[in-house]
C-alpha cells in the first residue's frame, strides 16, 4: 500500500511540513511545533486515517519505517498546493449524492449538492 497524501511529519527533533508519494517523504517546509499548521489546515493522526481509510492497523509501524519519519499526520488539504495538487485534491472522492447516481456528470466530495434536476438513482 502506497501512501499518497499531504502531511506533517515528525523527524527526530524536527517538524516538517510535505508530502508523501509512495512512501517516500518530500519536504516542502518546516515549522516550529504541530500547534503551527492548525491555522492553515485540519490534520488526523497516520492511525485514524488508517482506520477511516478501513486499512489494517499495522500499516502504521510499515509507513513509518518506510519512511524513516517518527510521527505521521496526515492534512486535510495540501498547503501551497501546486496545480496537480490541487486537482488531485479537489477530485480524490465525488459528493455523496453523485455516488448514488447513474449519471455521469459527478461533484467533488468538497462540494454540498442539495438538489440534482438529473439525478437518477443507481
Amino acid at each position: 500500500m502506497a501512501l499518497n497524501e499531504s502531511v506533517v511529519v515528525r523527524r527526530g527533533k524536527e517538524w516538517l511540513v510535505g508530502s508523501i508519494n509512495k512512501n517516500t517523504f518530500v519536504e516542502s517546509g518546516r515549522i516550529k511545533r504541530l500547534k503551527d499548521v492548525k491555522h492553515v489546515v485540519d490534520y488526523i493522526s497516520l492511525s485514524q486515517y488508517l482506520k477511516r481509510e478501513d486499512m489494517p492497523m499495522t500499516l502504521e509501524k510499515t509507513i513509518l519505517k518506510e519512511t524513516e519519519l517518527s510521527k505521521i499526520y496526515i492534512l486535510s488539504k495540501p498547503i501551497n498546493p501546486t496545480a496537480a495538487e490541487f486537482e488531485q485534491y479537489w477530485w480524490k472522492g465525488h459528493n455523496r449524492k453523485c455516488k448514488k447516481c447513474v449519471m455521469k456528470c459527478k461533484q467533488s466530495s468538497k462540494t454540498e449538492v442539495y438538489y440534482c434536476n438529473q439525478f437518477k438513482a443507481k
